[in-house]
């Protein structure tokens, strides 16, 4: 998941083009320490209903049992399994506030 955490605006970029076709795009990453799983599957798709919004999900079963702080966000997403953000760059926002469990 490091390579979205820490991804440049470059990548990000190339992201929100690529989910343009409308498709949930996954990936397979590693997660830090403080997780149950060492890793997992998260996915990005560009919602049809509005053509604004994005969802980012990951695989069921993941949580976080590590001593940092997390946000309310993080849990919401590990708990249901997604995330619907209003825009694009508030799902890249909530990526990069992630670095704190690195």
């Amino acid at each position: 998941m490091d390579r979205f955490v820490y991804g440049r605006n470059n990548q990000f970029a190339e992201l929100k083009r690529t989910l343009q076709d409308a498709q949930c795009h996954v990936y397979s990453c590693s997660l830090p320490r403080g997780f149950n799983k060492h890793n997992c599957r998260i996915g990005f798709e560009k919602c049809l209903s509005d053509h604004r919004s994005y969802k980012l999900l990951i695989d069921y079963g993941i949580k976080y049992t590590g001593y940092r702080r997390v946000s309310p966000l993080l849990k919401i997403w590990l708990e249901s399994g997604e995330l619907v953000f209003l825009d694009f760059n508030d799902l890249k926002e909530f990526l990069t506030s992630l670095k704190g469990l690195y």
